[in-house]
């Protein structure tokens, strides 16, 4: 971090020094969807509100392109709440589905992607970080939130399931839910782990890992995927688990 981007990020503060939490490069396709409203700050687990994000452009950025915008004077609303801007980005995405089918009469499906685990798959939610520090060596994981439950759905079983509505789908514009239809709590998950690898696993909560706003639960209503394809899935959670915990032993 340049001394002088620290200098007035810790002006803004009030604060001797800064130290960076998070550092990444965001790249946008062209034609991509609009980004909503919102807060960084409600989606970092940092308890207290001395914090700012500085946002720096990497190529030349004319207005045209959609430069970044603030709404003037927010920095003294202090924090507005939760704002699902995942969930409302996904709508927007679906919204540029259906007017690409409108414009084009191109046969479009829309797959709502539920919690992944297996194979090829890289978001670092719960289950790859829970095989990670099994992996590791440890035996007592440290996690965040334990009672939220989610729908989990083996890669294996969501190609088969791609595959099968690419298969079947002819024409038109239609929205599909893709999880297994059950939703498990962090406890369940880890006590699946435990079960795979013949060990007691235990859990200490660590703050740090703690989301200020959770949703305590998202399970996927797969009865149209279902019907309109013949698909069930066929990984089970435990099995799932058990080729997660040999890929490195």
């Amino acid at each position: 971090l340049a001394s002088r981007f620290a200098k007035i990020a810790a002006e803004l503060m009030g604060v001797p020094a800064v130290r960076i939490y998070h550092d990444q490069a965001l790249f946008k396709e062209a034609g991509g969807g609009m980004t909503p409203w919102h807060q960084d700050q409600q989606y970092w687990p940092l308890d207290g509100a001395r914090c700012v994000t500085m946002w720096m452009s990497l190529i030349d950025c004319p207005q045209a392109m959609g430069t970044m915008r603030f709404v003037s004077g927010s920095q003294q609303l202090g924090y507005l709440g939760p704002l699902d801007i995942s969930g409302l980005s996904k709508v927007v995405g679906e919204r540029l589905c259906h007017d690409f089918h409108l414009a084009t009469g191109t046969p479009t499906i829309v797959c709502r992607f539920f919690n992944a685990f297996g194979p090829n798959e890289t978001n670092p939610h719960l289950i790859p970080e829970i095989q990670t520090q099994i992996l590791s060596g440890q035996r007592t994981l440290k996690l965040g939130n334990l009672d939220p439950k989610r729908d989990f759905i083996h890669t294996h079983d969501m190609s088969t399931a791609i595959r099968a509505l690419l298969e079947k789908f002819r024409s038109g514009y239609d929205v599909f839910n893709l999880g297994r239809g059950e939703e498990y709590s962090v406890r369940e998950i880890v006590a699946a782990f435990s079960r795979q690898l013949g060990e007691p696993v235990t859990i200490e909560v660590d703050p740090a890992r703690v989301r200020k706003v959770e949703r305590m639960h998202l399970l996927a209503d797969v009865s149209k995927l279902k019907s309109f394809t013949g698909w069930e899935p066929q990984t089970s959670l435990d099995e799932g688990i058990r080729t997660l915990l040999g890929e490195r032993r």
